[in-house]
């Protein structure tokens, strides 16, 4: 989703600043506490280390080549002079931050127009969506929110293909704790402003259909015209269009058509979450030793 925004002159890097950001928009902390600016500085210095990035899954981005996002030596006297900066607002900090890194990138054209930025909801769990929307627009102007939905059983195969990823093969899985996290999310951005997308329709052939929704949600046109020519920015690993929107992680790619069927008969119990969890976590264990070619994947 964020590839495809960025295409109306929107920032887009591979920045993760939910649980520290969380903490200057609940007032937890203020300007005052250097936190945020050290968060955003470590962001440079990882952007400056060769690795592999991006991608549209674990398979894909560690098959790629190991990459700088940018040039540290090149704005360091820059960014020391952001740290030194006593800043009026959260978003005069956080624009000014992002809009240097903007002008650090090597990695791609440089397509954002200032004042433009998209923050991803990485690291917000636990914060409800409401709260969350209230607290953005106290502090920044001109907020829109994109709230992405997809089936429970897909969400549920990805959420766990992401923990086999861990060298211990994700024994943290909980799968009564991810139906829940998913039943909470749907009913949070039930009643809440922004535009509500399904993941089918980030794919091909329906992609027309939402760029003229985002035009219309933003009420701004598009900085192209030719979307299928251009390359895409998927964390940090840039894709051409129908490698990014192309389904990568079909059903049944990390558990078995047994296993999904065991989940579907799970969510129609009014068992507990404990006893959801128990009674998966046997058939998630085997599905793990069956994909253990993820193991070790950074996620």
């Amino acid at each position: 989703m964020a590839s495809l925004v960025e295409k109306w002159g929107y920032s887009n890097f591979p920045m993760r600043l939910g649980p520290v950001l969380i903490e200057y928009l609940t007032g937890e902390r203020d300007l005052r506490d250097p936190k945020l600016k050290a968060n955003f500085r470590q962001i440079f210095v990882n952007g400056s280390r060769r690795r592999s990035r991006g991608g549209l899954s674990v398979v894909d981005r560690d098959k790629r080549e190991r990459s700088q996002l940018l040039d540290l030596a090149t704005v360091v006297q820059e960014l020391d002079a952001l740290d030194a900066v006593s800043f009026g607002s959260l978003a005069e900090l956080y624009d000014a931050y992002r809009a240097l890194y903007s002008r650090s990138i090597q990695y791609k054209p440089r397509l954002s127009l200032p004042g433009r930025h998209i923050e991803l909801a990485n690291g917000y769990e636990g914060y409800g969506e409401t709260d969350l929307e209230t607290a953005f627009r106290k502090h920044f102007s001109n907020v829109v929110f994109f709230h992405l939905t997809r089936d429970r059983n897909e969400w549920i195969e990805s959420r766990a293909s992401q923990y086999m990823a861990h060298p211990d093969g994700g024994r943290d899985f909980r799968l009564g704790q991810a139906l829940d996290q998913y039943d909470e999310y749907i009913e949070s951005i039930s009643n809440l402003p922004g535009a509500k997308l399904d993941f089918e329709q980030l794919l091909i052939p329906n992609l027309s259909d939402t760029i003229k929704l985002i035009t219309e949600v933003l009420a701004q046109s598009p900085l192209l015209a030719d979307f299928e020519s251009e390359k895409f920015d998927v964390y940090g690993g840039v894709s051409d269009y129908r490698q990014a929107f192309t389904k990568k992680d079909r059903p049944g790619r990390y558990l078995s058509g047994g296993s999904r069927a065991i989940v579907a008969l799970i969510c129609k119990t009014r068992m507990s979450r404990f006893w959801k969890s128990l009674v998966f976590y046997p058939v998630y264990w085997l599905e793990s030793l069956r994909n253990r070619e993820l193991r070790g994947r950074k996620v």
